[in-house]
């Protein structure tokens, strides 16, 4: 859920800066930045794939997360480059409906 979340977050703030491009963004000022951000669901994601107590199902779930990660991760990092937001958007709402489904076989796992 947490991952979920993250993610919503990234493309927020990607969306934002997509948003203003040719102008100044102004962030929220304690916000994080982008590539931060991405950095951690990168390191999270690959805790979540790494975890013991993955199923066969999770881990498959987890790898179709991973791989649409891979596919945007570079236009995130790289936000203030050729901004992609309908792409960027398209694939955090897949990659979050993916993460939801994986919290919820943990927590069904958990009963």
């Amino acid at each position: 859920r947490e991952q979920s979340l993250l993610m919503q977050n990234i493309a927020l703030d990607y969306a934002s800066r997509s948003a203003s491009v040719g102008t100044s963004f102004f962030g929220g000022g304690e916000e994080r930045a982008i590539d931060e951000l991405v950095g951690e669901f990168a390191n999270q994601l690959d805790n979540l794939s790494a975890a013991q107590q993955n199923t066969p199902q999770i881990s498959a779930a987890l790898g179709s997360i991973e791989t649409k990660w891979r596919y945007i991760e570079k236009s995130l990092r790289n936000y203030n480059e050729n901004t992609v937001p309908f792409l960027i958007s398209k694939y955090s709402d897949s990659i979050i409906e993916g993460l939801e489904g994986v919290a919820a076989q943990y927590a069904a796992g958990q009963h």
